[in-house]
């Protein structure tokens, strides 16, 4: 998290999101799982941009590992609730190809499945407009947040 100039607020790990803010569950198919439903869980982008006072601008703006750049709007996050998944839930497939263990219930994102830190939407409820418009949205392996206008 970081201030409107760039400067340091907050820097996380997946074990201190876990430990600062409640995790959400949003099961969601993404533009790219072909009406897979994929369950995420992570931290609402809403509380955490409140925790640390940068909600009060009309937008964020958010950068990805590969110096990839979006703005989204304050509007956006308090009408559809995006998570930053840090984990999503294991399947059949994961617990025999060994990625879980028989009895874990989540794992967390790896690179390809784009974390440690993926900006996710509930994708049945963004307007059809929206898709695929704004597809830019779903930030991959996010590195910062920061208020912008």
């Amino acid at each position: 998290m970081q201030d409107a100039s760039g400067g340091a607020l907050a820097t996380f790990t997946q074990e201190k999101l876990r430990q600062e803010f409640p995790m959400h569950d949003l099961v969601t198919e993404t533009p790219w799982t072909n009406g897979v439903k994929i369950h995420f869980r992570g931290p609402s982008v809403k509380e955490m941009v409140t925790k640390y006072k940068i909600a009060d601008k009309p937008n964020l703006e958010v950068a990805a590992f590969d110096n990839y750049i979006i703005k989204i709007t304050m509007e956006e996050v308090a009408e559809f609730a995006p998570i930053i998944a840090l984990e999503q839930a294991c399947t059949d497939t994961d617990k025999q190809s060994g990625i879980c263990t028989k009895d874990q219930d989540f794992r967390p994102l790896s690179l390809d499945d784009g974390g440690p830190f993926y900006i996710v939407w509930p994708l049945g409820k963004l307007p059809k407009p929206y898709i695929p418009a704004r597809n830019s949205i779903w930030v991959w392996f996010v590195t910062s947040i920061r208020p912008a206008d």
